[in-house]
């Protein structure tokens, strides 16, 4: 088996060594923030900005920032919407590998962006998979198959694999239901084979809301 094939093995499996489970009574207790969404096709003026989530490298060797972006997805008329990384003005929509999608990786043309403005506290948030709840105003990117919200998350990479280059923090979704955070990731298996393959892990982190800009003002005039 090629070498750097295996390596790529070794981590999935790492990765996926027991399932993770999110409680129910808790994940349903919590509250959900829906975020700012808007269509590519739209023109996006001050003081909103699309919301830049994680950082890929270039062939080079450039820093090059990623944004959180959602699609819709259409397979055997199941129809869901997903989160995913916006790079090059494309969405790259991670999950199962499917009929469609051999490798589970989906690219869309036609998305909605994630926006930010001035007055919203965003943060990362590790996911407890140990306790399996997840944090009050984690951000809603999309909705199931089965009408289960579908949750915005990121995993970093560290850069020690060969096949995953220097490290970076790749955008993906998440959801309760299944437990692992879908992301996509480019393996180069040699100079002339590379794949945008879809893989999963159990630790990863959760966009989270804490706090509009007034709410938090409020809160700190009643400490």
């Amino acid at each position: 088996m090629n070498k750097n094939l295996l390596i790529l093995l070794v981590l999935v499996l790492s990765d996926l060594s027991c399932p993770t489970f999110v409680k129910p009574g808790p994940f349903l207790d919590s509250t959900l923030a829906k975020g700012l969404w808007v269509s590519n096709k739209d023109r996006i003026e001050p003081p909103h900005s699309l919301f830049e989530g994680g950082w890929v490298w270039t062939a080079s060797d450039n820093l090059q920032l990623t944004y959180i972006c959602r699609a819709k997805i259409d397979v055997s008329n199941d129809v869901s919407i997903m989160p995913g990384e916006l790079l090059n003005e494309t969405c790259y929509v991670s999950g199962n590998p499917s009929g469609a999608s051999v490798l589970g990786v989906r690219a869309f043309k036609e998305y909605e962006v994630l926006l930010k403005t001035e007055d919203e506290v965003y943060e990362w948030t590790d996911f407890d998979g140990k306790e399996g709840t997840v944090a009050n105003g984690a951000i809603i990117g999309g909705i199931g198959s089965h009408y289960e919200p579908i949750l915005v998350c990121r995993k970093f990479l560290n850069g020690t694999g060969h096949d995953i280059g220097k490290s970076k923090a790749v955008l993906g979704q998440f959801s309760p239901e299944k437990g692992v955070c879908f992301y996509e990731v480019e393996v180069n298996l040699s100079d002339w084979i590379k794949w945008d393959v879809s893989l999963a892990t159990e630790k990863f982190q959760l966009l989270i809301l804490r706090a509009r800009g007034k709410e938090q003002c409020a809160v700190e005039n009643k400490t």
